[in-house]
């Protein structure tokens, strides 16, 4: 069984994330480390998921931005490891995503970059990613919400309040 912390004190945002996507347009979470960006896509990604769209998810690092496309290689077919740019967009589109989560998308390759952005750009699909405020970012990614393909929702730390989950009340009280 596999127990999750309760979801607290971003729920504004992410209602503003549900309704991007709802009407056609992705979002960019930004923040700095530890911020709850990760968290807030997830959650965003259950929502999505449970409302019918087909939710593809990647996850940057830096190993993988060391490879071309290698965020997207485990969506790719294993003997297109190394794929053209062309060939993994076929790929992905052959699944046929709605929304595209990339999470840390700050590492990403130029490739994946460029992928992603040609997803957007051409073929309709809806991202939905994280960046860290203070790393440089692929032109791609910026040019997502600098271009008005996405919008950008910068997070900051959460209050103490807003991080406690709801007090339940007894009648005793």
């Amino acid at each position: 069984m596999h127990l999750r912390w309760p979801f607290v004190g971003r729920e504004p945002e992410l209602d503003q994330v549900a309704q991007a996507l709802a009407t056609g347009q992705g979002i960019v979470l930004a923040g700095d480390a530890g911020v709850g960006k990760s968290r807030l896509l997830g959650e965003a990604l259950d929502q999505t998921a449970a409302s019918g769209l087909r939710v593809l998810h990647v996850r940057a690092t830096r190993s993988s931005g060391a490879v071309p496309l290698g965020a997207f290689a485990p969506l790719l077919p294993v003997d297109d490891a190394a794929a053209s740019l062309v060939r993994a967009r076929e790929a992905i589109l052959a699944r046929e995503p709605a929304v595209l989560a990339i999470d840390d998308a700050h590492a990403l390759d130029d490739a994946s970059a460029a992928l992603a952005h040609q997803l957007v750009t051409q073929d309709g699909v809806r991202v939905l990613a994280t960046v860290r405020r203070g790393e440089d970012v692929p032109d791609a990614i910026v040019g997502l919400w600098k271009d008005g393909l996405c919008e950008r929702l910068d997070l900051d730390p959460l209050t103490r309040d807003a991080s406690q989950p709801p007090r339940i009340h007894s009648v005793a009280d």
